[in-house]
């Protein structure tokens, strides 16, 4: 692409070098274009596949959640059956303690 005539300045282009360059530097820049795009197509691909992936995420924690919080109010409830019936189970008996010092006073 150079001429091999030399002058003062030194090599000169030829005009095919021009528009050799000029084509290279469009194609470039019209590459780089294009790349940029495919890259910014694929960041948007993934921010949505990884929004969908927390999304599902967060809807599985929450379903668990609801269950563990269900099973603790289940164990609540059973704990206040417990309760009420060990109270009655302690009424009873202190009726029957009662009943016993009865007879005891009676018998003595």
């Amino acid at each position: 692409c150079l001429d091999s005539n030399r002058s003062d300045t030194g090599f000169k282009l030829n005009s095919d070098c021009v528009l050799l360059s000029d084509e290279y530097r469009q194609a470039t820049e019209r590459l780089a274009k294009e790349m940029e795009a495919k890259l910014e197509q694929a960041k948007r691909q993934l921010a949505d596949e990884y929004q969908v992936k927390v999304d599902e995420l967060k809807d599985k924690l929450r379903k668990h959640e609801n269950t563990i919080q269900q099973n603790d109010d289940r164990i609540q409830l059973q704990e206040d059956r417990i309760r009420l019936q060990e109270d009655k189970i302690q009424q009873m008996e202190n009726k029957i303690q009662q009943q016993q010092d009865v007879i005891s006073q009676q018998d003595s």
